[in-house]
């Protein structure tokens, strides 16, 4: 019974066969008596208790070997950091050589914009004390060259707007010219339709005078065929 449930509870158990009642006499501070098999049986488990034991502590020390070499290293890695921490601000206190490069560029292009502020400024007049004789001539060269583009750049504009007008009032004349044609085919058309009118205003009259005596004509008629003369239709 009692490897059976080692085994149920997951030990390794050992069993010898024995012959009969094979008891031991039982130790001091356990009841009743117990036989070969269960004497293994538990000497079995604490052997196997002892050995879960050691392997146990034997992990515990390698955990401790290992937390303890971490924290070494760690602490190292520190020591280390703070020895370098001086050296460090010793190198940052020096510039680099792309540092130095960028304060030349940004120094030479503060002087370069300087320098055309300057001229700008004599150009317009301004700034000219300083300057001495060939110096002087050589700004106004350089502003009547400048003088000369305007001038040269104004009248080619000059030249441009004026082709510009002399298109437009091109087209405006045609468009004049088409009105105009446009009035006297208008004027032409009623004229002809008033004549029109006034032919049909006459024949209605005619008509009309004709209609309002036809007594008298059949009367008139009627002596040109008594006399036989013909009728003066």
């Amino acid at each position: 019974m009692a490897a059976k449930q080692a085994k149920s509870e997951g030990y390794k158990v050992e069993t010898v066969i024995v012959g009969d009642d094979c008891a031991l006499p039982s130790p001091r501070g356990i009841a009743g008596r117990r036989g070969l098999t269960g004497t293994i049986l538990v000497h079995k488990r604490e052997q196997y208790g002892l050995l879960r034991f050691i392997l146990l502590n034997k992990l515990a020390q390698r955990g401790t070997k290992l937390l303890l070499a971490t924290c070494q290293s760690n602490i190292e890695q520190v020591i280390e950091r703070r020895n370098l921490h001086p050296k460090n601000l010793d190198t940052f206190s020096q510039p680099s050589v792309e540092l130095q490069l960028d304060s030349a560029m940004h120094a030479m292009l503060n002087k370069e914009i300087a320098e055309k502020t300057r001229e700008l400024r004599q150009t317009r007049g301004e700034d000219l004390q300083g300057l001495n004789m060939e110096e002087l001539e050589k700004l106004e060269k350089l502003i009547e060259g400048s003088l000369c583009r305007v001038i040269e750049t104004k009248g080619e504009k000059i030249l441009k707007e004026a082709d510009a007008l002399k298109s437009k009032e091109q087209q405006l004349i045609e468009e004049n010219q088409r009105l105009k044609q446009r009035l006297m085919n208008l004027s032409k058309g009623q004229g002809h339709l008033l004549e029109q009118g006034q032919s049909s205003d006459s024949m209605v009259t005619n008509i009309s005078s004709t209609s309002a005596n036809p007594r008298q004509d059949c009367d008139n008629v009627c002596s040109f065929l008594t006399l036989g003369l013909p009728s003066p239709d």
